[in-house]
C-alpha cells in the first residue's frame, strides 16, 4: 500500500510542478522580459527567451 501511496505522491507533485511552471511562471517570465526589453533594460539578444 505504501508503494502505491508514494507513486501516487510522485505522479501529483510533478502534474503540480508542470502546472505551475506551465500555466503561470513562462507567461510571468515572457512578459517580464518583453517588458524589460521594451524598457531599454535588457538588449534582445542579451536574455534567452526560453527559460
Amino acid at each position: 500500500m505504501r508503494v502505491v501511496l508514494n507513486k501516487f505522491k510522485l505522479q501529483i507533485e510533478a502534474y503540480h510542478y508542470n502546472l505551475a511552471i506551465n500555466q503561470f511562471l513562462k507567461p510571468v517570465y515572457r512578459s517580464w522580459l518583453d517588458l524589460s526589453i521594451l524598457a531599454g533594460s535588457l538588449l534582445p539578444g542579451e536574455a534567452r527567451t526560453e527559460a
